[in-house]
């Protein structure tokens, strides 16, 4: 953590003050997900996925992918390692043979039973925590922010924070 400024630091501007918020909550979420990893063996985009199959098993990928707000093909890639990895397997549906829905292993369930973090991430967690009245003052000042940003595509809004993507190596 960085030290307080000293009587001869000048305080840094508003604008900056924000900057340094923002910087300071990447940083939590990126922190929570390098333990979780650490902890679990998974990348915490995976182990999100993981915990919404579990606490729902019979999920289709569509399903999952509402779930987590995120694009179909990013969830169909988190699905697609977490099958290699032994924790999902694809069944059929017993009511519709066509349906391919998703149910965790016993490595999936022994795994999220052990996590000692949230396992769907810190800002899920802690926004769903957050009273509405707040969430939407934050709401409505992300959006000021977005507006003024160039390249501002909301289809980036559809993947998961790129730490949480790949195996960090717990750097």
């Amino acid at each position: 953590m960085s030290s307080p400024p000293s009587a001869h630091t000048p305080e840094p501007s508003l604008p900056m003050n924000v900057l340094q918020q923002i910087r300071r909550i990447v940083r939590a979420a990126q922190r929570h997900s390098q333990l979780l990893e650490k902890s679990t063996g998974l990348p915490g985009a995976q182990l999100w996925a993981l915990q919404e199959v579990v606490s729902d098993p019979g999920l289709r990928v569509g399903d999952l992918a509402r779930h987590m707000h995120l694009h179909i093909s990013t969830t169909s890639n988190l699905v697609d390692k977490l099958i290699t990895g032994g924790y999902l397997a694809r069944v059929r549906s017993k009511r519709d043979q066509r349906v391919i829905c998703l149910q965790p292993t016993a490595a999936a369930e022994a795994l999220i039973g052990a996590a000692t973090l949230p396992t769907r991430g810190l800002l899920p967690e802690v926004l769903n925590q957050m009273p509405e009245a707040e969430l939407l003052q934050i709401h409505a000042a992300l959006n000021r922010l977005l507006d003024r940003l160039p390249d501002n595509a909301p289809e980036a809004g559809l993947k998961p924070l790129p730490f949480t993507e790949y195996t960090s190596a717990y750097s």
